[in-house]
């Protein structure tokens, strides 16, 4: 492709360059014109135009490519940090521990730790500290913690 775009002004420089003379004059206009002949110029257009359409569409592929590179990176950022229950979870009716994949029996609150990015605190609900404790919390005069 440089051949065709720069093909004209190497030609001049060695005319330039290597005549001498006034007789060369008339030369070197002729020289100057077979250089920027018609015959060369579609083939000139025709890769300039098509190297500036092929830099235009690589630069939007490229483009493209690191946008896509930046979202899978951001989804795997994100997919480690998830970690989710999903299924049925076997849970006793009376006690409410959990029975794991092995058959053990496992408090919630360990079962959910293990298995998910949850938390817990703990408190006593109205219904269970009136039932534990009746002598603080009589039922007119409960107070929740």
């Amino acid at each position: 492709m440089g051949y065709f775009i720069f093909h004209p002004l190497i030609h001049m420089i060695y005319v330039f360059h290597f005549t001498s003379g006034h007789s060369e004059v008339t030369n070197l206009v002729s020289e100057i014109l077979q250089a920027f002949s018609v015959s060369t110029l579609p083939w000139g257009l025709a890769f300039m135009i098509l190297s500036a359409l092929l830099g235009v569409f690589w630069g939007k592929i490229k483009q493209a490519d690191k946008e896509k590179s930046e979202v899978i990176a951001e989804l795997q950022k994100a997919l480690k940090k998830v970690k989710t229950l999903s299924g049925f979870l076997p849970i006793c009716a009376s006690c409410k521990k959990i029975r794991d994949d092995q058959g053990y029996w496992n408090q919630i609150e360990v079962y959910i730790s293990e298995h998910s990015e949850a938390e817990f605190s703990h408190g006593i609900c109205p219904e269970c500290a009136q039932k534990l404790y009746p002598d603080f919390y009589s039922s007119a005069s409960f107070h929740p913690l």
